[in-house]
């Protein structure tokens, strides 16, 4: 017999995940192989400051809570973001070098 799983999703979490992610993959068109790891910090920062800036506007809103915020599979939008930095400044330790110019 096979089971169903929904997930319920919010449709905020979705734009506020995918339209940066979107934008960094146009910008991924006119940048070296080598250097598109450097786009996470712009993807990470867009996530953060977005989604921040979502529930500071709407205060009634908790930190942790999914469903009054962006979020992706539960998780909320602003831990991605702050991983998305992590691996940006883990990947500019590694390589040495922090800008693409």
């Amino acid at each position: 017999m096979i089971h169903l799983i929904l997930l319920v999703s919010n449709e905020l979490g979705l734009v506020m995940g995918f339209t940066p992610f979107a934008f960094c993959c146009i910008l991924a068109v006119y940048m070296q192989a080598d250097d598109i790891w450097m786009l996470s910090v712009l993807w990470g920062t867009i996530l953060l400051l977005w989604d921040l800036a979502y529930r500071m506007v709407n205060a009634r809103t908790e930190w942790w809570v999914p469903n009054r915020g962006g979020h992706l599979l539960f998780i909320p939008i602003w831990i991605y973001g702050t991983c998305l930095l992590a691996f940006y400044v883990h990947m500019a330790e590694a390589k040495g070098r922090w800008l693409p110019f």
